[in-house]
């Protein structure tokens, strides 16, 4: 996807089953038919018709036991839209989104959500209206305002509840210790030993289930903090490498190229 689209995907019936979702993408999802139990980061939900939801960029999701009229449609953003709303936001905010699931609406919210999404679902086929892309960008504004008002006052109680299958309480875990330990242990074997399992079967899981390797999982949890650093603070580029743990401004510049593409410099006089 290109910086200024969105995708329009389906998930459809008992094919999605044990589907996971973890990367750098951002779905506004919306149950049409039938049902699926899901388990969004460690917790288990159920999707029906009518099911709002918005699934954060890094935060882990599985279809579980869907049924065969299923049917969930999903606006699909990818990581560099949301490099253009993270400044318009608050970090509470931003935050909020990594810890909400459905069962925290109510019922205004959802309409709320409901209306969002229909709105967006116009705007999609407007392919070529003069101000879709900033039409999109206000619609998802407002849709995590939304889901923050919904979501902050839970944030505090949420208590990983980790799940019986053992590989997804695994995958579970090792992300859970990227957004705690990211910023001190950057090598895989850390992560490995934590979990007490070979360095080769956490590779083999996380590249199964997410399509990613354990190596690109903690690169995105640090390059994700470094870009909300950057888009949603006044901290100079010594601050910001000092707060994620790097030895001086010119390793973190380096590293921030390696994974992003562009300097922090560059980046910061983009998109804020």
């Amino acid at each position: 996807m290109t910086e200024e689209s969105f995708d329009l995907v389906y998930f459809r019936g008992s094919k999605v089953e044990g589907k996971t979702i973890f990367g750098t993408d951002t779905y506004l999802m919306k149950c049409l038919s039938g049902t699926a139990r899901v388990l969004i980061g460690t917790t288990e939900h159920v999707f029906s018709r009518g099911t709002n939801f918005m699934l954060a960029d890094g935060v882990l999701f599985k279809f579980v036991e869907p049924s065969d009229d299923f049917v969930c449609r999903a606006f699909r953003f990818s990581n560099r839209f949301f490099n253009v709303i993270y400044p318009m936001l608050s970090g509470e905010v931003i935050e909020a989104s990594a810890h909400t699931h459905p069962d925290l609406y109510d019922a205004e919210a959802r309409m709320m959500l409901d209306l969002i999404f229909r709105q967006m679902q116009i705007l999609y086929t407007k392919r070529n209206h003069p101000y879709r892309y900033k039409m999109a960008v206000n619609l998802i504004v407002n849709y995590m305002l939304v889901v923050y008002e919904q979501t902050y006052r839970h944030i505090k109680d949420s208590v990983p509840n980790y799940p019986n299958d053992r590989m997804t309480s695994i995958l579970c875990q090792f992300y859970e210790l990227c957004n705690t330990d990211a910023l001190r242990h950057r090598n895989v074997e850390y992560y490995a030993a934590r979990l007490h399992i070979t360095s080769r079967y956490l590779f083999r899981i996380c590249k199964e289930n997410s399509g990613l390797t354990p190596k690109q999982a903690i690169d995105f949890v640090i390059v994700g903090k470094a870009k909300k650093l950057l888009l949603t603070t006044m901290l100079s580029f010594q601050q910001i490498s000092n707060e994620l743990c790097f030895p001086d401004q010119t390793a973190f510049a380096q590293y921030f190229k390696r994974n992003v593409g562009m300097t922090p410099t560059e980046f910061r006089a983009r998109y804020r």
